[in-house]
């Protein structure tokens, strides 16, 4: 009876010790089976899980901030295809105090900027914005 008792803590001890080197711990560290009954279920799915994980590190979010800010200058390089519209507007009041008098003279205008040949550069912005 003793034999089988000193095989099955022979056995325990090997499997801890497989365990311990398995999960990067010392292989003779104390490690124990706890009951899992108090455990609460656990709840999220891998795509929570990989969400939380993916937050919580600094890199990745320096990354999708990276590519954000890419995202960005890719629209403003498509943006410089179309034609720039500028409207400006000014109002001048005159006033005379002898003879009386009174004018007023409002002026605006809307210009419209569209370079079309520079030599493909606005292509090479885009394709380096891509």
């Amino acid at each position: 009876m003793s034999l089988a008792l000193d095989l099955a803590e022979e056995a325990e001890a090997i499997a801890v010790a497989a365990l311990n080197l398995a999960i990067g711990l010392n292989v003779s560290s104390a490690t124990g089976v706890v009951d899992t009954a108090d455990v609460p279920a656990f709840a999220l799915d891998l795509g929570d899980c990989l969400r939380a994980a993916v937050d919580g590190r600094r890199e990745f979010q320096v990354a999708r901030q990276a590519v954000q800010v890419a995202q960005a200058g890719s629209a403003v390089a498509r943006a410089d295809f179309a034609p720039r519209i500028v409207a400006e507007g000014y109002l001048n009041d005159f006033q005379q105090s002898s003879p009386r008098g009174h004018a007023d003279l409002a002026v605006g205008f809307i210009k419209l900027e569209w370079g079309l040949f520079e030599g493909g550069k606005r292509i090479a912005e885009l394709r380096v914005a891509d």
